[in-house]
């Protein structure tokens, strides 16, 4: 899932395979992100995330955003 450009989106109790989230505010709750090469990818955003899992061979990867993560369980499987 790509969003772009978007503003207080929504998601809730979703599972997604892929995020990327760029020049956007998303608030996520309960939900899994995760199974591909990245799970979360944020360029220029915030993301505010409660209850859930983000996971991927890299996790979570970023740039110029801010990230409010509670009740998140994390798992990457290698590093760059």
């Amino acid at each position: 899932m790509i969003l772009d450009g978007c503003r207080n989106v929504q998601i809730r109790n979703a599972r997604v395979r892929e995020l990327h989230v760029l020049d956007s505010t998303v608030t996520i709750d309960d939900s899994s992100i995760g199974g591909g090469e990245t799970g979360l990818y944020a360029y220029s955003s915030t993301i505010v995330m409660t209850g859930g899992r983000i996971e991927g061979n890299v996790a979570i990867a970023a740039s110029e955003s801010r990230l409010d993560l509670a009740a998140i369980e994390v798992e990457g499987r290698e590093r760059r």
